[in-house]
Parts: C-alpha cells; structure tokens; sequence
C-alpha cells in the first residue's frame, strides 16, 4: 500500500508540473548596450513591457544563461543598472531580460482540429522546446588571466640602452565562494629588468606590486561591504584605497563611506602614515528615455597626522538627449598651506567636459576641454617625442570629428587649443586621418594620418600610414605601420626628423590564448633605437 501511495504522489507532482509548465512559458527579450561607465551601464530595448526594477539581465554562453547585470532604474525604452561580479562588458553587448508570459489554458470556442484524426498517415511533431540553463547568481565562479610581457630594448648609443625587461601580470578573481555573497578579487603584477635580477632577489618588493587585493560581501542587491585594498568605480579618481569601504543604494541614491591608507609613493606597500577618508554620494534619475547620474564626494588625506589634501569631487553624466552624452568631472581643494599657515580656501583644481554627439550613423562629433594637472606613467613605454606630444596635446580644448561618407570608408579630423598664463602663444594642434576597411583582394585595411604641432617651443608634423591584414584564415593579425615625424624646438635652428617602424603579430588560440609578437624601430639622424614585445596571455 504505501508503495502505491508513493507512486501516486510522485504522479500527481508530474502532472501538477506539466500543467505548471503549459501554463507559464519563458520569453527572452534582447537589448543592446549603449553606453558603459565604471558605476552604471545602459541598455536599450525595443521596449521594457515585462521587465521590472531588480530584474537581471543575462548574456548567452551556449546553452548557458549568465547573470550580468541588475536593472536599477527604467524606462520606456531602455534600464539603467550595475554590473554583477565586475563581469567585463562592451558597447554593443546583446544581453536577454527572461520574461515569463501566463498562458490561458482554458479552451477556446474553437478547438483546434487534430489533423492526425483527419488523416492517420500525418504524424503529430511537437518541436521540443530548448533547454536554457540559468547560473544561480551565487554560484561559485573562478576566473581569471596571467599575462607575461617581455620588452628587449637595444640601440647604437652607449649599452645602458641595451636591456630586457620582464612583465608578470596575474588577475584572480573568486565570486561567490562556497556558493556564498562573498568574493575575492585580485590584481598582482611583478616587474624588473634582467640585469637587476640579483637585487630583486634579496628584495621583491622592488618588483612586486598589488593593485587590488579585496573581499567582497554583499549583504544584498542595495548593500555591499569591501576589505583589503580596492579600487572604488564609484570614486576611481580616489584610487585605491588599502581599508574598508561600503556602500549601500536607497530610492535611486547610493551612498558610501571609505577609510584606509594611500598606497606608498614609491612601492605602493601599505603605508600607515597616509591615512584618508571620505564619503559620497551618488544619485540616478530618469528624465523621459535617459538618465542622469551625479556623484558628490568628500575626501581628506593626511601623512604623518597632518592635513595633506582635502578636496571635493564631483561628476556627472546624462543621456536625456537622443543621440548626446554628456560628462563632467571636477575637483576642488578645500585647504592650503602658505608660509607654514593653514588655510581653508576654495581652489579648483580639476576640471574635465566631454561630450559625444552622434545626429546619424553617419556622422559623430566629440567635444572635450581638459584643465587637468599632468599624468606621469610609471609602466607605459613613451619616447621622449611621444611623451613630449602628449603633453601638447591633452589638455585644452580639443575637437573631434568623424563621418562615414561611404561603406567601409572613414574620415576624421580633430582640433586641440590651449592658452594658459605664462605661455608665450597659444598651443594648437590639429590633424585627422583616412580609413578604408578590407580593401577587396587584398583584403588589407589601411589608415593615413596626420598631425601638426604648433606650441611655445615645439612645431612639428607628423605622417603616418598604418596597414592591418589578417591572415591564414583570419587567424593571424598582421599589422605594418611607418611614421614620419619632423620638428623643431624654438631655442634651436635645427629641424630634427624622426622615423618610426612598426611591424606586428598577433594571434587568438582556443579564444583563452593570445599571443603577440611586435618589433618598433626609432631611427634620427645617425641614432636608432630599437623595441621587440613578446606578450603571452592566458584566460581561465
């Protein structure tokens, strides 16, 4: 009797599913991001009938459904949410909001006619539907990259010019361990020359640097708690902050705390000395089919107890115009030391505009003014021309343009101003470039530009020609370039001309391997320098 009773019940929950599921069937309605920014991401849809605040957003992986995104605001047309897990995505990503649509099971006047009765030799086809897997949000998930870099310098001046140096790159991510809210995120890189090895040795630190290094728990959708040394994507001019960090969203506000350490100057161990804190604020609404976003944050730093900076900052962007993005950010010091005297003054230090305009697919405008303070990099390779250009040409007004008159065909130009006081004359620099994608049989894509300088002591122009071409079944990418650079200081008569070639291959292996190889020659006058990067990386 009770193995009947069991077999009984086990029958009725088959039934009661399949009538569940003739009942409710799953749509999946497809949107395309527009627009992707460190705090929030949008999407367009065709419309947004059927999805709702805090849904997710998925992207397919073969049979898989991968969460990505949490719709936070919407509207009739498109959402505005936060990427789940730090999950990379682009421009013009397909994501797939899943809706699920009720059937009426009741019969209609009408029944429809079995057409097997009518004829016995039909056989009745019932497609059977896909199986969709859908990732539980707290899955334990592991990924990350390990990339290695080696750049072999040499050139016919003097042998301190003659090195190799090596670049180890590792990004380690766990999300949801054990299945639970808490992840660890990681970023390490470790870098030296091959001739410092010995001392590198007896002394790591010297090469080794952490750049994130962090748990995460997320209490729920609106509250998230980070330890360890973090990088903020509310606060990313901050940098990265070594201490606690939290965050929690409320009625289209979020709002943050932060209080740690800056990294060391030199080696970006953690200092105690260089204590800091802060808070912000971030606000999103909808105005028709866009959104605004504004943030406002506060911060103070100290080093060794005493008041090194105290600032504001504040951004915002918008898309409330079709076809038009908009952003600023700015910074404000609150404090100043003159002669040993503490003061509390209001000084704009910052100041950034940006705006991208695009009437038509065929034509893009991009308007920029740019009053920041330098940017030294530590890790990028520059010549001394190109460190020199782009100090000319980052700052100020700058103006870009770009039109697709015909298919596969590009133009673009752009216009830079800057006076500030204490030059001599204005800076300018102006230029713009030919594009033509896969010319036929040869299959190549070239690119010809050209840039003129004219500043307080630099004046130069630059031509360029740039060809890539892909090969062996499109598995390999071949790049060629060569540029011409002639210029002149205003303290020296003499014209200088520089050369540059550029050769390169790259390939994808798996889609988790890639590898590229590059050789980059300066020649001037009797001088020549010479690059070779190797670059291996590997995805799991």
């Amino acid at each position: 009797m009770n193995v009947i009773k069991n077999i009984n019940i086990v029958l009725f929950i088959l039934v009661a599913n399949i009538s569940f599921a003739q009942s409710i069937s799953i749509k999946e309605k497809n949107g395309k991001i527009t627009y992707n920014s460190p705090s929030s991401v949008y999407v367009q849809f065709e419309n947004t009938v059927g999805i709702n605040v805090n849904d997710t957003l998925y992207i397919k992986k073969g049979r898989l459904m991968i969460p990505v995104i949490t719709i936070k605001f919407l509207s009739r047309k498109s959402i505005s949410g936060k990427l789940l897990n730090n999950y990379k995505m682009k421009v013009g990503d397909i994501v797939f909001a899943l809706i699920k649509n009720e059937k009426n099971v009741t019969p209609k006047e009408k029944p429809e006619v079995d057409v097997t009765k009518e004829n016995p030799k039909w056989k009745s086809y019932t497609p059977k539907p896909e199986i969709v897997r859908i990732i539980n949000q707290n899955s334990k998930k592991i990924s990350g990259r390990l990339t290695i870099n080696s750049t072999s310098n040499f050139a016919n001046y003097g042998t301190g010019f003659d090195y190799q140096r090596w670049r180890y790159s590792l990004k380690f991510n766990v999300n949801n361990v054990g299945e639970s809210k808490l992840s660890l995120s990681s970023y390490f890189t470790f870098s030296y020359r091959a001739n410092e090895w010995a001392d590198v040795k007896s002394n790591l630190s010297k090469a080794l640097r952490v750049y994130d290094l962090s748990l995460n728990y997320k209490f729920s959708d609106q509250t998230t708690f980070w330890g360890g040394r973090h990088l903020n994507r509310s606060i990313s001019n901050i940098s990265v902050v070594d201490g606690l960090q939290f965050e929690h969203a409320f009625s289209g506000f979020t709002l943050g705390a932060v209080v740690g350490f800056r990294p060391d100057f030199v080696d970006m161990s953690i200092n105690s000395n260089l204590l800091e804190y802060g808070a912000y604020i971030t606000k999103q609404s909808e105005v028709g089919e866009g959104i605004i976003n504004n943030t406002f944050a506060v911060f103070q730093q100290t080093n060794n107890g005493n008041t090194d900076r105290r600032f504001l900052y504040f951004q915002h962007s918008n898309n409330i115009i079709s076809g038009l993005n908009f952003f600023v950010s700015s910074e404000v010091d609150l404090f100043k030391k003159e002669a040993g005297i503490n003061k509390n003054t209001l000084t704009l230090t910052s100041l950034y505009l940006a705006t991208n305009i695009s009437p038509s697919k065929f034509i893009s405008f991009s308007l920029s003014y740019d009053a920041r303070k330098d940017v030294i990099y530590y890790e990028t390779f520059k010549s001394f021309l190109d460190s020199v250009i782009n100090n000319e040409t980052r700052q100020g007004f700058r103006v870009r343009t770009t039109i697709h008159p015909f298919k596969r065909f590009t133009v673009g130009s752009h216009f830079g101003y800057r006076y500030r006081k204490g030059d001599i004359k204005p800076h300018r620099n102006y230029g713009g470039f030919l594009s033509y994608s896969e010319i036929p049989i040869l299959e190549a894509s070239p690119t010809f530009s050209y840039n003129k300088i004219l500043s307080s002591y630099l004046e130069g122009d630059i031509w360029g020609i740039r060809i890539s071409k892909r090969m062996f079944d499109s598995s390999v990418d071949l790049t060629l370039g060569y540029k011409k650079s002639n210029y002149s200081f205003s303290n020296r008569s003499l014209q200088n001309s520089q050369e540059n070639i550029e050769v390169g291959l790259s390939t994808r292996v798996f889609d988790s391997l890639f590898i590229l190889l590059n050789y980059e020659g300066i020649f001037e006058n009797s001088l020549s320098t010479g690059h070779i990067f190797v670059t291996l990386s590997i995805k799991f």
